[in-house]
């Protein structure tokens, strides 16, 4: 048998092939492919021997990939399809209805996901996380663990990991937002500024996943696709434990808020993180002189509640402060929220309330 015109498929080929070998055929069939040298087709079979073999690694020649198949994957491949099982002691998504992102950084992280995730497979992870699906989620530096209850009596194992800045690239970050004075004092004081993204992006990083590289995920679930349902589930979760704590997405990237504030407080004193040289400690502590006694007071009793200054000369000012809800912000929103309003947003409506009823009181106009 000859090819003496080439097909550009090669499947076309092959099924020549194979029916020579059908028709009536007790001896070994000849297949010969006859190229001219210089010619077009002469350039064309190497790119048609790499798409046969890619064709073949994918798809096989033959029927063994089904025999070398485990128990567990012929069971999950025969098997009738089931519904999951539902937990009593899930973790149920707290938003029910809508998108789940409350706040900016939510947000952000749900429009990430959109553009690395496939749709079908979001659909069926919020689907899970509103059913209690998830029984553990548990975030650390190392990333994500959780155990996501499918149609199997088994829990399956879902891991996620967030590609972690260098040193290099979080010292250009820190630098970044230190020389931004607000947006220092609100990362100080427990708040994640609406203008973080563009100083990760001038320190050439990014806090948010930006390609699929970044975003790493496995799962123990027989599913082929990745990230499969049971890791989209995880991923509307995590978007609902950054709600209450974005910082979270700093330890994922490799720092704690805490490294992250002592950091930026280091650099808005303008002193160096080092350790003081031995010697130059010595010096120190011969040149500091013992502190004086305090004199003792005299025992009046019947004066302590009184003053020679004239209080009428003594002024105060009120100024509202620079950041409402400061403690609120702080500790983060608290579990027993269940408004579709932003917690932060409500308690610094409350605190601007209750401050401008306090100076009218001060006053004396309320």
């Amino acid at each position: 048998m000859f090819h003496f015109d080439r097909w550009w498929n090669p499947a076309v080929e092959n099924q020549a092939t194979d029916r020579a070998f059908r028709i009536g055929q007790w001896r070994d069939v000849q297949v010969h492919t006859l190229l001219c040298v210089g010619t077009f087709e002469d350039a064309l079979d190497p790119r048609i021997q790499r798409k046969r073999a890619l064709a073949e690694s994918i798809v096989g020649t033959s029927e063994a990939w089904i025999t070398e198949l485990g128990t567990e994957e012929l069971r999950a491949l025969f098997a009738l399809r089931r519904t999951p099982r539902r937990p009593t002691n899930g973790i149920k998504a707290q938003t029910q209805r809508g998108t789940f992102g409350q706040t900016w950084w939510a947000s952000r992280w749900v429009a990430a996901l959109e553009r690395l995730v496939d749709p079908g497979r979001l659909s069926r992870g919020r689907s899970y996380a509103r059913s209690g699906q998830v029984l553990k989620l548990e975030v650390g530096p190392s990333g994500v663990e959780a155990l996501v209850q499918g149609s199997r009596p088994t829990p399956y194992k879902v891991t996620i990991r967030f590609q972690q800045l260098s040193d290099a690239a979080w010292e250009r970050v820190i630098e970044a937002l230190a020389a931004q004075a607000i947006s220092a004092a609100r990362l100080l004081s427990g708040e994640m500024p609406q203008d973080i993204e563009p100083r990760f992006t001038a320190a050439g990083a990014s806090l948010f996943p930006a390609v699929g590289a970044e975003l790493g995920s496995a799962c123990s679930c027989p599913d082929w696709a990745n990230p499969c349902k049971h890791v989209a589930a995880v991923h509307e979760l995590l978007g609902e434990r950054f709600n209450a704590d974005p910082f979270l997405l700093f330890t994922l990237r490799g720092r704690t808020k805490e490294q992250i504030a002592a950091a930026l407080r280091v650099r808005r004193a303008g002193v160096a993180v080092a350790e003081p040289a031995p010697e130059a400690v010595e010096r120190t502590a011969e040149a500091v002189s013992p502190p004086a006694e305090a004199p003792s007071l005299p025992l009046a009793p019947a004066t302590f509640w009184t003053t020679s200054a004239d209080l009428d000369a003594v002024t105060f000012s009120f100024e509202p402060p620079a950041l409402d809800a400061l403690p609120v912000k702080c500790r983060g929103r608290p579990s027993f929220w269940q408004s579709k309003r932003d917690f932060a947003t409500v308690m610094e409506q409350a605190y601007r309330a209750i401050s401008a009823h306090a100076r009218a009181l001060a006053a004396g106009e309320a």
